[in-house]
């Protein structure tokens, strides 16, 4: 099951991480998710303890509230 896309991207200080949209089958399921980043990052190779360490962290962060006034001049269309 497909359960969302995903793209490469690099930070402003050069680290690489996979920035995650989830699909609508998933946020009806769990609607938290809507309010929420997902991404991955790279660990860089000498950060790994050894050849079967994970080559991504993968975070979950909270997006910031936009301010009342903001979000309603983006809802008058």
């Amino acid at each position: 099951m497909k359960i969302g896309n995903a793209w490469t991207k690099t930070s402003d200080d050069g680290q690489t991480y996979i920035s995650v949209a989830l699909d609508e089958v998933i946020l009806e399921k769990y609607p938290f998710l809507r309010n929420c980043f997902v991404n991955l990052w790279r660990i860089p190779q000498e950060e790994r303890k050894n050849e079967n360490s994970p080559g991504w962290a993968v975070n979950l962060s909270a997006k910031k509230e936009k301010p009342k006034e903001e979000q309603a001049e983006t809802n008058l269309f």
